[in-house]
């Protein structure tokens, strides 16, 4: 499904059909992180973003 964005009023109505990702891969450059890729529905050996093993 589509969404379709114009205003920042349509993203806070729709705002629970977004989802986090489960696994951000980023690097640091700097001072600060810079994010790489977001990968959803990740599955692997690494834990996910919202679980703390």
């Amino acid at each position: 499904m589509p969404l379709r964005w114009i205003t920042p009023a349509d993203i806070v109505t729709q705002q629970a059909l977004l989802r986090h990702p489960d696994f951000v891969v980023a690097r640091m450059k700097g001072q600060y992180w810079q994010v790489r890729e977001k990968v959803f529905d990740y599955q692997g050996r690494f834990r996910r973003a919202n679980e703390l093993r």
